[in-house]
């Protein structure tokens, strides 16, 4: 499984192993995806959009990861707040991988 929360669809599904389920729950990477619809039916992939959810839902995600010993993100790097507006542009650029703040 694959929790995307920026709506990066084509490296979400990269990641999946055949069969593997893909969940995206933000879009601040845009509205619309190219996709590559090959990939998604050969693959056999469950996609499910779903919101962030309730508190409880929140931390019973918090809990398995927790169980699982899921590993953090990888952030690409970071951003002092006076500097948002150039944080902003590298990301609308398609600049790094994982979160920058």
């Amino acid at each position: 499984m694959v929790l995307d929360p920026v709506g990066r669809w084509p490296e979400s599904l990269r990641a999946l192993r055949p069969g593997g389920r893909l969940v995206v729950l933000g879009a601040s990477a845009g509205e619309q995806v190219p996709l590559d619809v090959r990939r998604f039916y050969f693959g056999q992939y469950d996609l499910l959009g779903t919101t962030m959810g309730s508190l409880r839902d929140f931390r019973g995600l918090l809990a398995l990861m927790d169980r699982h010993d899921v590993a953090p993100p990888v952030i690409d790097r970071t951003f002092p707040l006076a500097r948002a507006a150039e944080a902003h542009a590298y990301l609308e650029g398609g600049g790094g991988s994982g979160r920058s703040s």
